[in-house]
């Protein structure tokens, strides 16, 4: 099961590979032209090989979807988590900035009134 890029990339060459040898093999020339004539005039084994070798590539992108779908939900709960973390942030944010709002108003009005009543 391919984890990284380059194995996924391997994969890749290695199914793009099987694949024009399936084409030539069958006697065609693209993948678009297999039909039952086509087939019927293979060889059991031959047919057996393809068969066996595609559904093996079936099987590893069946696993690899797996494992991406998993990525993803995890990715998608540490986005959320995330986004939860941030608003709590800025709610915490606005209350001190609220909080030191009403503290220099406070300060100002003593300030006012210190001012106001001959006090320097």
């Amino acid at each position: 099961m391919p984890t990284n890029e380059q194995e996924i990339s391997d994969m890749k060459k290695g199914i793009v590979k099987f694949l024009d040898e399936t084409v030539e093999q069958l006697g065609i020339s693209g993948m678009g032209e297999i039909s039952t004539h086509v087939l019927k005039k293979q060889k059991k084994d031959d047919l057996i090989s393809i068969v066996r070798n595609s559904l093996g590539y079936l099987n590893d992108f069946m696993a690899m979807i797996t494992d991406f779908r998993v990525a993803t939900t995890s990715m998608k709960t540490q986005l959320l988590e995330s986004q939860q973390t941030i608003i709590s942030l800025q709610s915490e944010l606005l209350t001190c900035k609220k909080r030191s709002a009403g503290s220099v108003e406070g300060l100002r009005q003593i300030n006012c009134k210190g001012r106001g009543s001959g006090i320097p």
